[in-house]
């Protein structure tokens, strides 16, 4: 009786390991694709048809997801900075000036005139967390370069993993989703890429509220709030992005709110949500 029940045991084992890779096949969460929010709809309609394909189909479709799916479990419920941020990005985006149509006079350059928001629209054709993460894009992308934005999103991942992984190992339970999302890699040129969407955003955001974005710098130089650094820099990136994210939703909730960490700062600077 004994080896039989190793050997159903067996059976057992061998059933569940082949179910789970079957799983890990089915269930490669960068294939994600979903109807973006209403307030979103413009960029696609705005974006090139080659930066939408790359958006919907592409590296940066896949890393949205897996950006969001391995993050989900961390941000807020914020549908009304969401909302209102593509309410906002829509708005440029649809602006002549700031998203000029190619023309034949252009040449071979046609197809690359007007505004990239094309990591915008993976992020809206993934799930609500991949816009949080383009969100925290957008932070990265105004306070640092692009070598030193790429290095803090590879140690964020790698932290992530690892923390996942130590919940894994205890026995605890983790989304099965954020579980999928540690298993597929996001290289280093992934992340580049997505940083440079980010910041060649920022640019034409930036031009088009040239006179919000200019005001509310002088504003920020008259402000002594300081930076709080506690922790790793994965503490304290995400704890920033996090807060910013809360403080910013409670604002357009009509919640008077105190800003303790500079961050927040930046968090409304990139996202281009000026207060009045």
């Amino acid at each position: 009786m004994a080896n039989i029940g190793n050997v159903s045991a067996s059976l057992v084992s061998a059933k569940n390991e082949n179910t789970a890779a079957l799983v890990n096949i089915n269930l490669d969460v960068s294939l994600w694709r979903t109807t973006p929010p209403a307030e979103f709809l413009p960029v696609g309609s705005a974006l090139a048809a080659w930066r939408k394909t790359e958006a919907e189909d592409g590296e940066l479709h896949k890393t949205a997801c897996r950006l969001g799916f391995m993050f989900n479990e961390l941000v807020p419920e914020t549908p009304n900075l969401l909302r209102c941020y593509g309410t906002r990005v829509s708005e440029i985006m649809t602006s002549p000036n700031i998203n000029p149509r190619g023309t034949p006079e252009d040449g071979p350059f046609r197809d690359f005139v007007g505004a990239d928001g094309t990591c915008i629209w993976a992020a809206a054709t993934s799930i609500p967390a991949s816009l949080s993460a383009f969100l925290l894009a957008c932070i990265l992308a105004r306070a640092w370069d692009a070598k030193k934005a790429t290095s803090i999103w590879a140690e964020l991942i790698h932290e992530r993993v690892a923390h996942v992984e130590a919940q894994l190992n205890m026995g605890k339970v983790v989304n099965p989703h954020t579980e999928m999302a540690i298993r597929q890699k996001v290289s280093r040129a992934d992340l580049a890429k997505w940083d440079a969407s980010a910041r060649a955003w920022l640019r034409r955001a930036d031009q088009s509220m040239l006179s919000h974005h200019d005001q509310f710098k002088l504003v920020v130089r008259s402000v002594k709030t300081p930076f709080l650094e506690p922790g790793t820099t994965f503490e304290k990136i995400t704890s920033g992005w996090i807060q910013s994210m809360k403080v910013v939703e409670d604002l357009l909730r009509n919640i008077p709110q105190e800003v303790p960490d500079r961050a927040v700062l930046v968090a409304i600077s990139a996202w281009h949500l000026y207060p009045d």
